[in-house]
């Protein structure tokens, strides 16, 4: 069988075209080190590369809330710690004014001192971390607390209101939450609402850390509002001891309600923490996962390399 000239010539051209392409696809792999440019080049791998791709950016998001929620975290226990130290100094004073020895010099002296605290502890509470207001529950652009003529107002409506119809707005907003989603699967439920356990509520009411109302006794169930009241009481004469007990006994379960609000934020960071860890480790994995998809073994692709 006789084999023309061009027909040999055709297939050397086509021979030497296919090796050329060889050579290049060798030498980009050697020098990109990855597997393909192109989706087309390996459909199978680059599908599992973009699911790759997509949970490792979820990933990183995940992470991005946990540090901006462990700032938030911070920023809220430095708050309520500062209010913690007042509400010590105030413990201590209602002991100095319940001693009988105490004169109505001493009594106003140490009332002075707690209108100048209950006002510090309202712009504690008023802090706010980047430009959202820490204890605003779910209205975090307005100011949470007003302190206007004696009156302590939390999002305009007072906090010692005897309105059963306001009662129930600030026991609603006590409970505001704001969830931010970690990688735990984050569901609502029939009604829209997120599912406990699924993700992470950071809300911090500052509502429900000082409370509101007023107890079977009539006295008040807000710190801030309490600490005013009994600065009132001590500059009278003769002093109500029974009065100045009454509040006295209330004072200690707001400073106690502080101090649980202070260990609640202390295991909610301890849960971020070993959260971060858990995301870190994922991270690692799914790197390690997106190398070996798309990326060559640097000897073997050299040596083809060097074959091409």
């Amino acid at each position: 069988m006789r084999i023309s000239t061009n027909s040999i010539l055709r297939n050397y051209r086509g021979n030497l075209s296919k090796s050329a392409n060889q050579l290049n696809s060798a030498r980009e792999r050697a020098l990109t080190e990855r597997k393909f440019s192109k989706a087309s080049e390996d459909p199978s791998g680059a599908t599992k590369a973009f699911q790759l791709r997509r949970e490792y950016l979820k990933n990183e998001d995940y992470m991005d809330n946990i540090v901006a929620a462990q700032g938030q975290l911070s920023a809220t226990e430095s708050s309520l710690m500062q209010v913690n130290n007042m509400a010590k100094e105030i413990k201590s004073g209602i002991l100095r004014a319940e001693n009988g020895a105490t004169s109505i010099e001493g009594r106003t002296a140490i009332a002075q001192d707690f209108e100048a605290m209950a006002e510090s502890m309202v712009m504690s509470m008023n802090a706010k971390f980047g430009d959202r207001f820490l204890f605003g529950g779910a209205s975090t652009k307005e100011v949470p607390f007003k302190l206007e003529g004696g009156t302590l107002l939390y999002r305009g409506i007072d906090v010692n209101t005897t309105d059963p119809d306001k009662l129930s707005e600030l026991q609603a907003m006590s409970k505001e939450t704001n969830y931010l989603d970690l990688g735990f699967g984050m569901k609502k439920d029939a009604n829209g609402e997120i599912i406990k356990g699924t993700a992470q509520n950071v809300s911090n009411p500052g509502i429900d850390a000082l409370g509101f109302g007023n107890n079977s006794e009539g006295v008040s169930q807000n710190m801030v509002t309490l600490i005013l009241d009994m600065s009132k009481e001590l500059r009278k004469e003769p002093l109500d001891n029974d009065l100045i007990q009454k509040m006295s006994k209330q004072f200690d379960k707001n400073f106690n309600n502080n101090i649980d609000k202070v260990t609640e934020l202390g295991s909610v960071s301890k849960f971020l923490e070993n959260t971060e860890n858990r995301l870190t480790d994922s991270k690692l994995n799914l790197n390690e996962k997106m190398l070996k998809v798309e990326n060559v073994d640097k000897a073997e692709a050299i040596t083809q390399f060097s074959w091409a």
